[in-house]
């Protein structure tokens, strides 16, 4: 499986960054109602330091 995965992002790029940009979407959309129903509870972001890489171009790092 991990070599599917790996021949998908080789080429397949805009399929992979379709669908990590869609997860995104939905983790995001949980995380709101979550914390809007009062279920989560969510750190103040100015403590934390800034990511400066987006995750998709992690995603994409080869093991």
């Amino acid at each position: 499986m991990h070599d599917m995965i790996v021949a998908a992002m080789q080429e397949n790029r805009a399929i992979i960054k379709s669908h990590i940009e869609r997860m995104v979407t939905i983790f995001e959309r949980i995380i709101r109602e979550g914390t809007e129903a009062g279920e989560l509870k969510v750190e103040d972001r100015q403590k934390r330091p800034v990511r400066s890489t987006p995750r998709s171009r992690r995603s994409s790092t080869r093991f």
